[in-house]
């Protein structure tokens, strides 16, 4: 381990990973949550212990003690001011907000009677399907003028 570090952590991370989702596999348990489309709880423990355990396992290897306590403490440095901190802990949630608020909810794709709010028409019964049709803004977009050509291979 000691000679070849970034093979043996890289063995080390897909071994543990696998052997750890192996049982999720073979049972047939859900591997993406399909509520918040994250990572289901099943699979956590090879990431954490696989990926996150072989660096801390290796660190300790090749650097002893002293490599591990440098690698928690950089864990901890923060190299940024607190505002930039969360700016980037913030953004990505406050737009996936933006964005659902603006495609409308997905309980609103389930009935045809309501349209989101970019589709450019009012709820109306027996209206376009908002998850099968385009918004209205694609209206502008130029179109293709008849079936795609299929070409022939000589």
């Amino acid at each position: 381990m000691r000679d070849k570090p970034l093979v043996s952590f890289f063995v080390l991370a897909y071994g543990v990973s696998w052997l750890l989702w192996i049982p999720v596999v073979i049972l047939g348990l859900p591997v993406i949550n399909t509520t918040t489309q994250a990572p289901s709880l099943y699979i956590l423990p090879g990431i954490a212990i696989g990926v996150t355990g072989s660096a801390f396992l290796m660190t300790a290897v090749t650097q002893g003690k002293a490599g591990v306590r440098r690698l928690l403490q950089r864990l901890t440095w923060w190299r940024v001011a607190a505002q930039w901190f969360a700016v980037a802990v913030l953004v990505i949630p406050l737009s996936e907000v933006v964005v659902a608020v603006a495609l409308g909810s997905p309980e609103d794709y389930g009935s045809k009677s309501q349209k989101g709010p970019l589709s450019g028409e009012s709820a109306q019964a027996g209206a376009s399907h908002p998850a099968t049709d385009p918004p209205a803004f694609c209206d502008s977009l130029p179109q293709a003028a008849g079936p795609p050509r299929s070409r022939s291979v000589r």
